[in-house]
């Protein structure tokens, strides 16, 4: 099963403890493809890149900052992520055809 996983948070390693990532784990632990897609601020000065670490394919979306910034910048940059990950996730995974699609939501 292909398994896509969105967050808006910055995500940087299935093995983390955490309870998205235990599930994960046990998604990838059982066979499934895992693709995670998360957000990477502007400020880190890092480019989009698609990666594949520990077993898991990771798209790091350039987008605007959305932490530790002013409103106006807060406020652009969320309205563009949406867009930016639909344009990257089409760019790097086009071919891929997704059986569950999980998006974590703040609490």
């Amino acid at each position: 099963m292909n398994i896509l996983f969105l967050s808006i948070g910055r995500f940087t390693n299935v093995e983390d403890k955490g309870l998205y990532t235990d599930l994960l784990r046990e998604f990838r632990d059982n066979g499934h493809n895992l693709y995670v897609v998360s957000p990477r601020e502007k400020r880190l000065k890092k480019p989009t890149e698609y990666v594949n670490e520990n077993g898991v394919q990771y798209l790091r979306v350039k987008i605007g900052n959305i932490t530790k910034t002013n409103v106006v910048e807060k406020g652009i940059s969320t309205i563009m992520i949406e867009n930016l990950f639909l344009k990257a996730i089409k760019k790097y995974m086009n071919d891929i055809k997704f059986d569950l699609v999980i998006y974590s939501t703040p609490l």
